[in-house]
């Protein structure tokens, strides 16, 4: 995604502990019961789980 300049927040969630980690974890699970990585959330709205750049692409609109 930096190559394609797109703006985003990477969080290494295996490297938290304690509540910062609970709380991320409970975050990604709104989106992805599985608490899966990675899991690309766009716009809060479209879901991409696992490695799958077809459909991050089509997600982003870069077809």
């Amino acid at each position: 995604m930096k190559s394609n300049k797109y703006e985003y927040e990477y969080i290494d969630v295996d490297l938290l502990q304690g509540d910062e980690r609970d709380k991320i974890s409970e975050e990604v699970k709104q989106y992805n019961e599985m608490l899966s990585f990675p899991t690309v959330v766009i716009d809060e709205e479209i879901v991409v789980v696992g490695h799958d750049a077809e459909k991050l692409k089509e997600a982003l609109g870069d077809d």
